[in-house]
């Protein structure tokens, strides 16, 4: 079972945020990131959540303090680029973008640059946000950091990072909602749980009597029920929520 495997299998199953954070956190060292900070940007009544930085996070506490005391989101290019649009992306590519609008003030950008800097000498120079907004409007994001910057930045390895903090976004608001399980067909569960079982489309469509297509059209439904983005996720999701039982949990 390879890493990224594991790492969804420990946060699925996972009893509490703080065990899932750890989860977590152990598939962001094995990429060279060594901190992350999960913030709800806004008010969440779906699940009775007020806007919060650093619900769950190892970030130097000193420096969430002061980040909040000095209202620093008002100039944080990550927090403001996770806000714009729900879209990972590395930091350097938001400072840039930032840099580059000469529509904001100088002001607004030196007070960037500052928060930058002091991120830097506190220990979280360089990383990645990953912001979410579900479908009442509500946003959530991490900031995932590491000491040093680094030049090279790997496209791959963030869309991985990013499914995994999904998973995690999608176990917190689990672990504080008790909403109603949506109303699957019995194909879209027979998919499902084929999924689960390690399938590919082409393996489930074999084992169903069905086109390849059909396949892909069940997983559109299947993902506005369960507002998933992807197949994995949604899988995870039917998991917890006991839609469907692989053979391997059953046993």
């Amino acid at each position: 079972m390879s890493i990224l495997e594991t790492t969804v299998q420990n946060i699925q199953y996972a009893e509490s945020v703080e065990s899932a954070f750890l989860a977590f956190k152990d598939f962001l060292n094995a990429h060279g990131y060594d901190k992350a900070v999960y913030t709800l940007l806004t008010d969440h009544p779906s699940i009775g959540q007020q806007a919060h930085h650093g619900v769950a996070t190892d970030y130097p506490e000193d420096w969430i303090r002061f980040y909040i005391a000095q209202n620093y989101q008002k100039f944080d290019p990550v927090w403001l680029r996770s806000l714009e649009r729900p879209v990972p992306f590395f930091w350097k590519d938001a400072v840039q973008e930032q840099q580059q609008n000469r529509l904001l003030e100088p002001a607004l950008l030196a007070q960037s640059a500052k928060v930058m800097n002091q991120a830097a000498d506190a220990g979280v120079a360089d990383g990645i946000g990953i912001p979410f907004t579900n479908k009442f409007g509500e946003m959530a994001g991490f900031g995932i950091s590491r000491e040093r910057y680094e030049p090279h930045h790997d496209y791959q390895e963030l869309g991985q990072i990013y499914l995994v903090s999904s998973i995690f976004h999608d176990k917190f608001t689990s672990l504080h909602a008790d909403s109603a399980l949506p109303n699957l067909t019995m194909r879209e569960k027979d998919i499902l749980l084929w999924a689960a079982e390690g399938k590919s489309d082409w393996e489930i469509a074999t084992i169903l009597g069905i086109k390849h297509p059909t396949v892909r059209y069940h997983w559109g439904n299947i993902f506005k029920k369960l507002d998933a983005t992807n197949r994995l996720l949604a899988t995870s999701i039917a998991i917890r929520r006991k839609i469907v039982t692989p053979l391997a949990i059953k046993l």
